[in-house]
This record gives structure tokens, C-alpha cells and sequence, in this order.
């Protein structure tokens, strides 16, 4: 459900996941909703510090608490603080799962020193997986006005639509969270270029610009239908232009927005569900939401 009633944040102590604890403290506070911070701990790890007489789970529990109080003093009483053992992703994935979690909050790059996966492994598997919506913070972010426990000040949304129905739907989404947020919606559409040859680019650009003028109508049409339902002011407009280079470019102009977006059911010519996400994300530098329906 978005605006969510429960939000999970998944910390695992590194600056990308602090800037999501960050975020994610001020998003329930904003949305009054629930707060679960959670560190997942990989068994091996745990079973270790055993043989030496360490119940690092207590260890580790005590420090998410101190580490909350220190990113997030105001949410410290009320936040629900779990330190799960198991492997990451599927500790993310099953508590988000238990604790009935609206959405998940997690950071762009975990304590992983490899240069590859650029997103961390643990994040893109479980952008693949997830059964919740899930926001992606960088660890650049900050919020917009630090004297203040929550999101005031953030925005736009910017919507990420085509014509199927994950895009759609993600679109009513983010109308709704700018609602709390007291913020506006920007919805765009991107038609990409036919990539070929230069000797054949004329044909290429004959067919992106009929393509434009299509998806143009169509688009309008689903857009002014989202319109009609926003609780908040929105806009809409097509573009040309590679879909994740589009809406970073207008992330860059709105340093304090988010970026919403639907996840693809299956791969699509950009690569793989969760993958414009991704480059959104690194291209972007702003939160980026990927909106799961149901």
C-alpha cells in the first residue's frame, strides 16, 4: 500500500544503508506509519563469534539501536529493531514478508568491496524478487531540511509511465504518496530511438518520430485518466530520448524529488525487470521507488 502503513529498512551499517535509515524514519514519519529496521547476519558469521564465546546477535542488536539513535533519534521509542541470522536477501525478503511491510527501504551499495555489481548483489537480488514495492536511496542522499524529523521539502515525483499496466499503476502511486508529502507529480514518457547504423538512420528517425506522435495520443490519453484521480497537482509530457537518461536528466533538476516507477513483469528491450531502476538510480542520484501492484 502506498502511502505505506509499514516501512521496513534494511541496514547493514554502511553509508548507503544509513541514508536509508535516514529516509526511511522520515518517510514513516511523514506517512505515520510504522517503522522495522533490520540487519541481516549471515549464519556462518554468527556460528563463528559462538566458538569464541560471542552472542553477536545481541552484539549486533545493540548496535542498530545505537545506530538508530544516532541517524534517527525522534524514532528510536517507536521503532520495531530485528537481527535476523540466515542469508541477506532472504532475510530481507521473509521479514519484509512477516512483518507485512508496505514497503522496503534499502541502500544503493552495500559493505561489498567489488566494483561489480555497481547496485551491490544483495540489492538487485532483491529487486528481482521482491513481492513489495521497494525504494532504492543513494548514499549521497540528504534530506531536504535536517532541522526536520521527516520528508518536508521533498519532491517531485517524478513518474516514469508507459502504456502497461505496472507503469500505470505506479504512476496512481506516486499521485498518492505526493499526497503526504505535500508535493507535486511529474509523469513523463520517453520514446527511445531506434538504435542502427548511421547509414540507415534516416529510416530510424522516420520511425522513432511516427512512434512519438502514437505513443504521444496514447499516452495523454492514460495520463489525463491518472489526472483525474490525483489527489495532488500533476503534469505530463513526452519526450524522445532514452527512458533512464530522461528521467535522471529531470532528477538532476529536482534534487529533492523521487523518482516512482512500475517493475517490468518481464525483460524488455533495456534489460532485465529492475534494471532502469537501477541506472535511474546511478544516473539520477535521487530515491527511486519501484512501485509493485497488488
Amino acid at each position: 500500500m502506498i502511502p505505506p502503513r509499514i516501512v521496513l529498512a534494511a541496514v547493514d551499517f554502511s553509508p548507503g544503508a544509513l541514508a536509508a535509515l535516514d529516509f526511511a524514519a522520515r518517510l514513516a514519519t511523514q506517512c505515520s506509519a510504522d517503522l522495522h529496521v533490520l540487519h541481516a547476519v549471515p549464519a556462518p558469521l554468527v556460528q563463528a563469534a559462538h566458538t569464541s564465546g560471542h552472542d553477536v546477535r545481541t552484539e549486533m542488536l545493540e548496535e542498530l539501536r545505537r545506530v538508530l539513535i544516532g541517524v534517527a533519534p525522534a524514532a528510536h521509542a517507536s521503532a520495531h529493531c530485528h537481527v535476523i541470522e540466515g542469508e541477506i536477501a532472504n532475510v530481507i525478503l521473509d521479514i519484509a514478508a512477516r512483518e507485512r511491510a508496505d514497503v522496503l527501504v534499502i541502500g544503493e551499495k552495500g559493505m561489498a568491496d567489488a566494483e561489480w555489481p555497481v547496485l551491490g548483489s544483495t540489492l538487485e537480488d532483491v529487486l528481482r524478487r521482491t513481492a513489495i514495492s521497494v525504494i532504492v536511496v543513494p548514499a549521497a542522499w540528504k534530506p531536504p531540511d535536517r532541522a526536520r524529523a521527516d520528508l518536508t521539502g521533498a519532491g517531485p515525483i517524478l513518474a516514469g509511465v508507459d502504456m502497461s499496466c505496472p507503469a500505470i499503476e505506479a504512476a496512481a502511486a506516486g499521485c498518492r504518496l505526493a499526497a503526504p508529502l505535500k508535493t507535486t507529480v511529474m509523469m513523463l514518457h520517453a520514446v527511445p530511438p531506434p538504435q542502427t547504423l548511421p547509414r540507415w538512420q534516416a529510416y530510424a528517425t522516420a520511425v522513432a518520430s511516427a512512434e512519438f506522435e502514437r505513443s504521444r495520443v496514447d499516452f495523454e490519453r492514460v495520463a489525463r485518466a491518472v489526472r483525474v484521480e490525483s489527489p495532488v497537482p500533476t503534469t505530463f509530457t513526452t519526450t524522445r530520448g532514452d527512458v533512464a537518461g530522461v528521467l535522471a536528466q529531470q532528477a538532476r533538476l529536482h534534487p529533492d524529488g523521487m523518482v516512482v516507477l512500475g517493475r517490468a513483469s518481464c525483460p524488455h528491450d533495456y534489460g532485465p525487470p529492475g534494471s532502469i531502476v537501477a541506472r535511474t538510480l546511478l544516473l539520477g542520484r535521487v530515491p527511486v521507488l519501484m512501485h509493485i501492484g497488488g
